[in-house]
């Protein structure tokens, strides 16, 4: 905004706010993460949870489509997810 009052509202998740979303538990985990560090890896979601590869692709996944992470870098090891908008 150049010359004009503009405003930026910035907001954190909350584990209840992700909770009343309907987010399970894994998934919650996941986005506190992300908002704490800045990204995660596929491989920090399965330290993280405990899960395999797949699954740990699958929770990104449905972050991804339920608009919470967005896909950063190339598809395969460089991926990272990072909080939509940031």
């Amino acid at each position: 905004c150049y010359k004009k009052a503009c405003t930026v509202e910035f907001f954190k998740y909350t584990e209840a706010a992700l909770r009343q979303q309907g987010l399970r538990e894994e998934l919650i985990k996941i986005v506190l993460l992300v908002q704490s560090v800045g990204s995660v890896t596929n491989s920090a979601v399965q330290r993280l949870t405990g899960v395999s590869k797949s699954t740990a692709t699958r929770f990104l996944n449905e972050l991804d489509r339920l608009g919470f992470l967005q896909k950063s870098g190339t598809t395969g090891v460089g991926t990272e997810y990072v909080l939509k908008g940031s």
